[in-house]
């Protein structure tokens, strides 16, 4: 039993869209504007989105290692490294680029099964960038899903920007939290309240996993006048701390509920 977070990369862990810097990079800010402006509206899909920005890139001459060379000018939100580096299951989503977001999952060492996102190829003339496998909101959604099916007793955080993008992704995970405020979704004013959660979380799965006198606890089978002989008083505390801290940040007691339910098998 383990604690997943599932982390959207653009704009979540990157100040700006990662694609954002590379049309920087190449001197072709405005047209790369107009491009995602069409997209986080959704008035072009995430093929059409691709396309667009791979006969941009192409034109501008980039190539591997180019893009190679414009990855170390991302900058990262102030909270990303602890955010990466938690005791927990790592895995990023994102519709974003895989020649930036294979490097972030290889320098904090994140499977690459962990990971998902657009994958761009430079096939074309000296290397250039010719086609890609675009990634989108349903494909993010459905991945997190079968990530979580795959560790059934994980209790599982997901954390984005948008909610037409990452909405749906987030809604799969036993929590989910937005960094930018939303009527359909959890929204988290700072990044320290959700690593709080994390690492509230993660000890608890400690204190669980430690706790050898005890069988394991199926919280959705065990009366609450009957829990308590079930967990130590350590386990009881940080129990109280999670609940205080989820409601703190908007949490409603079911879906609290249903995410501690992740905690029925160690």
């Amino acid at each position: 039993m383990t604690v997943s977070i599932f982390l959207d990369v653009d704009k979540t862990l990157t100040i700006k869209h990662i694609q954002a810097y590379y049309a920087d990079a190449l001197g072709c800010q405005a047209e790369y504007d107009a491009i995602e402006a069409d997209f986080q509206n959704k008035a072009i899909s995430s093929r059409e989105f691709g396309m667009k920005i791979i006969d941009l890139y192409a034109s501008k001459g980039l190539n591997q290692n180019r893009a190679r060379e414009i990855a170390k000018s991302v900058q990262l939100q102030p909270w990303t490294d602890e955010l990466l580096r938690l005791d927990a299951k790592i895995f990023l989503v994102s519709t974003g680029p895989n020649y930036y977001i294979d490097q972030l999952a290889q320098e904090y060492r994140i499977p690459r099964d962990h990971v998902l996102c657009t994958n761009y190829f430079f096939e074309g003339t000296g290397g250039a960038i010719s086609r890609c496998d675009p990634c989108d909101e349903i494909q993010k959604a459905d991945w997190v899903k079968s990530k979580i099916r795959e560790n059934r007793h994980n209790y599982s955080i997901g954390v984005g920007d948008s909610p037409l993008l990452d909405g749906p992704f987030i809604a799969s995970c036993s929590i989910g939290f937005l960094i930018e405020p939303s009527d359909s979704h959890f929204f988290a004013p700072h990044f320290q309240a959700i690593i709080r959660h994390a690492k509230t979380m993660i000890s608890l799965v400690e204190t669980l996993s430690g706790d050898k006198d005890h069988a394991p606890v199926h919280l959705e089978e065990v009366p609450i006048s009957k829990l308590y002989k079930r967990l130590t008083l350590g386990s009881w505390g940080i129990v109280i701390t999670v609940i205080a801290g989820a409601f703190a940040l908007g949490v409603k007691f079911d879906d609290l509920m249903t995410g501690l339910q992740a905690f029925g098998a160690r």
